[in-house]
């Protein structure tokens, strides 16, 4: 009943139907699953089917979260900010996740819960992208409620040129040029977007990164009805791409190219890294020499784009860097670096250094060598015991996995997440 509940918490904290339907907004959906999910896990305890004894990994996620906190009362951050850090009540539940499953069918039952969650967001979102420009006037913070009207348009400017009339606007109003997704859920400069976790498209990107490398494996070791399951894998799989060629992360391609690159060179061999060196090179040089992303972007529609963007990433880094050295040990605080620049430092462990100190960095890069740790021992157990098929996917599919995640980690700000 636990891990049900986990699957059915992830499939609504991922899709958060509780933000896009009227009467169920301001209902602690999310945290009523939680809970129960907590109760089942502790009657569980009781009946000694789950152990309550909390993984070193998840232990020092806390303490990492712990800092966090900490790091915000040393930089006098009022109490209000402090108490909606969004990823407290997530790590509850990932802790409670971590402690019922400790079987395979579990961990199936959980995965399920999230492929779906994502093939839905895939189905109704990335249309997004191919919908008309409209106008729309910004209601509330983070382009999360937007009022649209019947206007076309190329740029923020038109719109905010002759405003349509409206009872009870405010004196200044603000509009933007987007595009109009699903559920009237907005565009971030004509990238794909969702709600909830996944207001930025970055976050929902490189979620969708780490799935590359379980798909790949579970292709590996279906057996009974080969050819239907393989053809849900890649309907899945193809939902996935599409989300991040929508979103328009780079970081996120490259995570899940690299990730996926040395899955497949664990179950093919070595032949695959010629293929995979020739591939990587042009595509490098695509991006290097024409700058220009294979995936093209709404903020980036002339040659200038991409060039742009490089460098804000460029500065945001600098200032990232230049703020560890001023504030080394508690750093500026969580989400606390757009006080000092108009981006992140998309760069994990820049942002890490920067608002945690150099305890944070340390902690963040000490969980990211615990998940190699557990990769290798898992592939040694395996390799004493004559289990091939784990041997596998330990190395093969846990390797991916981590790889692509770290591959993300130093274009993208996701350490929190």
């Amino acid at each position: 009943m636990a891990i049900l509940l986990a699957a059915i918490t992830l499939a609504v904290r991922l899709i958060s139907p509780h933000t896009l339907f009227a009467p169920l907004v301001g209902l602690p959906v999310v945290q009523g699953l939680t809970g129960l999910t907590g109760l089942t896990t502790v009657i569980g305890a009781i009946r000694r089917r789950v152990s309550m004894r909390p993984p070193l990994y998840l232990v020092l996620q806390w303490v990492m979260l712990a800092w966090c906190v900490v790091t915000l009362v040393m930089n006098s951050v009022p109490p209000k900010r402090i108490l909606g850090i969004k990823f407290i009540n997530d790590m509850l539940f990932v802790t409670l996740v971590a402690l019922v499953v400790d079987r395979l069918v579990r961990y199936k039952v959980l995965l399920a819960g999230y492929f779906f969650s994502l093939a839905f967001i895939a189905f109704f979102g990335v249309p997004q992208v191919w919908s008309p420009r409209l106008c729309g006037e910004i209601m509330g913070e983070a382009f999360d409620d937007v009022l649209w009207d019947t206007r076309p348009c190329q740029s923020d400017r038109m719109c905010e040129e002759k405003p349509p009339p409206r009872p009870g606007a405010p004196p200044e109003r603000h509009f933007r040029c987007e595009r109009r997704g699903p559920f009237d859920i907005s565009s971030l400069l004509g990238r794909m977007r969702w709600v909830s976790v996944f207001t930025d498209p970055n976050s929902l990107a490189s979620m969708c990164t780490t799935m590359g490398p379980l798909l790949l494996g579970w292709a590996w070791t279906v057996r009974r009805r080969r050819l239907i399951k393989i053809g849900l894998i890649a309907g899945t799989f193809g939902l996935l791409g599409a989300i991040i060629v929508a979103t328009g992360s780079r970081g996120s391609t490259l995570g899940l190219l690299i990730g996926c690159a040395f899955t497949l060179w664990r179950f093919l061999g070595k032949k695959l890294i010629v293929i995979g060196a020739v591939l990587g090179i042009a595509l490098g040089l695509q991006m290097t020499l024409s700058d220009k992303s294979l995936v093209q972007r709404g903020d980036e529609n002339d040659l200038t784009g991409m060039q742009s963007s490089n460098k804000y990433r460029t500065a945001a880094m600098d200032v990232g860097m230049r703020l560890w050295g001023q504030y080394p040990i508690f750093g500026i605080g969580h989400n606390e670096i757009m006080k000092y620049h108009v981006l992140e430092a998309h760069n994990g462990y820049v942002s890490a250094a920067s608002e945690v100190g150099s305890p944070g960095l340390f902690l963040f890069v000490f969980i990211l060598w615990m998940n190699f740790r557990l990769a290798i021992a898992a592939y040694r157990r395996a390799a004493e015991r004559g289990l091939e098929e784990l041997r596998r996917w330990s190395l093969g599919v846990l390797g991916g996995l981590i790889g692509g995640t770290f591959s993300f980690t130093v274009f993208l700000t996701n350490y929190a997440t």
